[in-house]
């Protein structure tokens, strides 16, 4: 078994003089000085976004009474629970007028154009659609549900 001895005076002086031992040190001197630098940015920042939470407290509170005095109930900062359901005005479920199946073909035929949609595609958007005809019935340019 080999002893270990205490590093000599001129060993030391011979450590400290190789590049790769010194450049670690200062390497590692720099790295740490980045760290704490970091550190610091850091807390900066979580200073910062405390500040602008505590702003916007004060604002919808502002605005909360402001609402209050003008006879408004709606409120800022909460948030409405659904959007409200479609309604069938025939048979009041859950879709549109020109979709239901309770309705006629004409009367759906006159909720879609009421309401603005392609007849082709029972979706609104501007222009012609470029789809092929859609009426198994009759190939014109409409769904089947609107067929008379």
């Amino acid at each position: 078994m080999e002893e270990t001895r205490p590093a000599s005076v001129d060993e030391e002086i011979l450590l400290e003089n190789i590049p790769e031992h010194n450049n670690t040190a200062k390497a590692l001197d720099e790295l740490a000085s980045k760290v704490q630098s970091l550190v610091q940015a850091i807390a900066s920042l979580e200073s910062g976004i405390h500040a602008v939470i505590s702003g916007q407290r004060q604002l919808i509170s502002g605005v909360n009474i402001l609402n209050t005095k003008q006879g408004s109930t709606e409120t800022l900062g909460i948030v409405s629970p659904k959007k409200p359901r479609l309604s069938c005005p025939k048979c009041q479920r859950n879709h549109h007028g020109y979709e239901c199946k309770q309705s006629t073909p004409a009367e759906r035929f006159q909720e879609a154009v009421k309401s603005g949609v392609c007849l082709n595609c029972n979706r609104p958007h501007p222009g012609s659609f470029k789809k092929a005809p859609a009426c198994k019935k009759c190939a014109a340019s409409h769904l089947t549900l609107y067929h008379c």
